[in-house]
């Protein structure tokens, strides 16, 4: 079963209930290792991005899913993937998006939200798509069909392929 699938079929359990930024990481971490399999190097890179995406969104450390946008996401992961070398680019993008996957799956952040997250090009060349604003965004997720956000594990539904299509590469 891929992630994607897990996060489609796999029941919601209780999280650690002091609901800190910390025990979701925690928690998170199990995941990866128990579940997913992932070697420790992996989960320190997905546990590092995780950390500075929820200390971002929520700086005074008190998690309110209400709270998470797709744009916060995608400026988030291109700020991040900006930085980085052409190989190395893709990396925020995977970890910040096993982390919405997992909240999905734990029923914590709504379905589709791993939709936010934009393709990295690797390419020097890659053309760079028109823009369109975070709300627009928001909105074009909004009109997915709930059967498509939770996809089967085919690859990103259209209405985020078309969305991403429109976005500005800031790298």
């Amino acid at each position: 079963m891929n992630e994607t699938q897990a996060c489609k079929h796999r029941p919601s359990s209780a999280l650690s209930s002091d609901g800190s930024i910390e025990a979701l990481l925690t928690d998170f971490d199990w995941h990866l290792e128990r579940q997913r399999g992932c070697t420790e190097g992996t989960r320190k890179h997905y546990l590092r991005e995780a950390r500075a995406l929820l200390v971002r969104v929520f700086p005074a450390q008190e998690i309110n899913w209400g709270n998470l946008t797709a744009g916060q996401i995608a400026d988030f992961v291109s700020g991040r993937a900006q930085k980085l070398s052409l190989v190395s680019r893709q990396n925020p993008a995977t970890a910040v998006r096993s982390l919405l996957r997992f909240l999905c799956g734990e029923g914590l952040i709504r379905t589709g939200l791993d939709g936010a997250v934009p393709p990295i090009w690797r390419s020097k060349h890659a053309t760079v798509p028109r823009h369109v604003s975070a709300e627009q965004l928001e909105n074009l997720l909004a009109l997915c069909p709930r059967k498509t956000q939770a996809r089967s594990g085919t690859g990103p539904c259209f209405c985020c392929l078309l969305a991403w299509a429109c976005v500005p590469a800031k790298y």
